[in-house]
């Protein structure tokens, strides 16, 4: 078989030559399988102008690594090590890379990504330090659910949960959280709730959206603050930043952004009266009609 016929004679001798250099590889390297069947269906592609079957592209169409390789076709935002982590990380906690697998050796993730191999060993590295994956002489290898939960930071875990999960998980920790503040937040430090409370309806009126979802995330990090928990304020810290992501979510819909900042500031002012007011259940029931507010799109 040869190259297309139809094909000007500069194309055909760069494909024969492209061709042949993938080919080359395909003898002298044994690659994991996926590395393999790209290089294979990539040959095919250029030398003999043949578009891949669907039962050929499949494998790597529902491999969890094809979402590696979708993100490092992404021009990068951060580190691309850390963006790999991160990815892995999420992938893992899906269960997309379930207990036990085996990812591919430094070198062959390399050359499916395109990335350096120092690249590859700070995110296995990264991994296994936040108890994702050990690193032994058969590979590396995801961990167990529960040892990862043992192991990984709360962070980690929230970044990688469901929308129904981190819902549930923010309802009991700032519920409990307001009612504990009504209880034991001083004067001083209601003062400075009431001040953050100034600064988000100022906002308001500037129409300064960024402002408006930093001011609320330091309205509920302050609630947190307030009662006094070491643990609850940690676990606020935790989620602070997907908190603050989903209220810049509910932005989105611009015909309704008047009236879903409306109802966050209704909703902080009353929660603000609860916790001045010393009123425990007030509070609390204030806060989870807050969260569950900004959680469900069809009310805002």
């Amino acid at each position: 078989m040869r190259p297309a016929a139809d094909a000007p004679p500069i194309m055909k001798a760069w494909r024969a030559h492209l061709a042949s250099l993938i080919l080359n590889r395909l003898r002298r390297w044994d690659f994991h399988s996926k590395t393999l069947l790209t290089f294979r269906l990539l040959y095919d592609i250029i030398y003999y102008d043949k578009i891949p079957v669907k039962e050929e592209c499949v494998f790597m169409a529902t491999s969890p690594i094809h979402h590696l390789q979708n993100l490092v076709n992404t021009r990068p935002q951060k580190n691309m090590s850390d963006m790999i982590y991160e990815k892995i990380s999420q992938l893992i906690q899906s269960g997309e890379f379930p207990e036990g697998y085996v990812f591919p050796n430094e070198s062959t993730l390399c050359e499916m990504l395109s990335v350096g191999r120092s690249t590859i060993r700070e995110a296995y590295k990264a991994l296994e330090l936040s108890g994702f994956v050990t690193r032994t002489k058969r590979g590396t290898i995801v961990n167990s659910y529960s040892a990862i939960l043992e192991a990984t930071p709360l962070k980690a875990v929230i970044h990688g949960a469901s929308r129904q999960d981190f819902l549930e998980f923010r309802l009991m920790l700032e519920g409990q959280s307001a009612a504990l503040a009504a209880e034991r937040a001083q004067p001083h430090e209601v003062a400075q709730l009431q001040q953050l409370q100034n600064e988000l309806c100022s906002a308001r009126q500037n129409g300064d959206y960024d402002r408006i979802a930093a001011l609320d995330r330091n309205f509920h990090e302050t609630i947190a603050a307030l009662s006094h928990n070491p643990l609850m304020i940690t676990s606020m810290a935790a989620i602070a930043e997907a908190c603050e992501t989903e209220t810049r979510e509910s932005f989105s819909n611009l015909s309704a952004i008047s009236d879903t900042i409306d109802q966050m500031i209704s909703m902080h002012h009353a929660i603000l009266t609860a916790i001045r007011n010393r009123c425990p259940g007030e509070a609390m029931t204030d806060m989870l009609n807050h969260i569950a507010g900004i959680s469900e799109p069809e009310s805002l």
